[in-house]
């Protein structure tokens, strides 16, 4: 009989879920806690650890101004930024939000005035990616990309929808592709909420084999929120699609 103490062996820890919510339908069934990128200013409203806005700020300073050259001299870098932010309300949200609740930025650079902003390390994500510039056309596609470049294994996307008209439905190819270049790289990634539809199989046919999933999901009634991130007394019916079985 062997005297050797038993080893147990350990159980491979499970990767912590990332949640990258769009402004959507269904982002309303993000989590609330744990890691939560959120797109543009809907992180203001919402919990989130980092928000994204991949636009220049400083551009938008400088259009403001493009007009008033003959006054750009005669005012000071703060006075600047501050007709900056009274003139743009999307960026005046962002920029206080930030800096009230110390939640980072992520955006084209950082900003002397937004010390938790960061800037997107676009040359480190592509060389990490080879080949996949063409396809970096939208904030998600950009925070996919990083996501992998920092090694996570689970990533769940909420209110991605990508299926209305102007810039996203351009944008649907290639969140796609970031898509299936997460599975390729063995990392977990779903799409959660009630409209996923261009990014999976219609009716949940397999083609050819007419294979059906039951389960639509699970309906899921979400309180409403207003601009000031307060609930409504009403709700809304969003169906979570992220526990179905495939």
């Amino acid at each position: 009989m062997s005297n050797k103490p038993k080893i147990k062996k350990k159980k491979p820890k499970k990767p912590k879920p990332l949640a990258i919510v769009g402004t959507g339908h269904g982002h309303q069934l993000a989590p609330t806690s744990g890691e939560v990128w959120v797109m543009n200013d809907l992180g203001c409203f919402r919990y989130c650890t980092m928000l994204w806005d991949v636009h220049n700020f400083d551009w938008t300073l400088e259009e403001n101004y493009e007009n008033y050259s003959h006054i750009q001299e005669d005012l000071t870098e703060e006075a600047r930024w501050k007709r900056t932010r009274d003139r743009d309300a999307r960026f005046r949200r962002i920029e206080e939000f930030c800096s009230r609740t110390g939640t980072a930025l992520m955006s084209v650079k950082s900003y002397d005035r937004l010390p938790n902003s960061i800037a997107y390390p676009l040359d480190e994500v592509i060389a990490f990616h080879p080949g996949c510039r063409e396809f970096l056309n939208s904030a998600l596609s950009h925070a996919i990309a990083y996501a992998l470049y920092l090694g996570h294994k689970s990533i769940d996307l909420y209110g991605i929808n990508v299926e209305m008209g102007t810039e996203w439905i351009y944008q649907r190819d290639c969140v796609s592709y970031w898509i299936g270049r997460a599975h390729g790289m063995g990392a977990r990634c779903t799409v959660s909420g009630s409209v996923r539809r261009p990014l999976r199989i219609i009716d949940k046919k397999i083609y050819g084999f007419d294979r059906i999933q039951k389960d639509y999901g699970v309906p899921k009634q979400v309180r409403m929120m207003n601009k000031m991130g307060q609930s409504f007394p009403q709700f809304v019916t969003v169906v979570d699609e992220s526990e179905e079985e495939w």
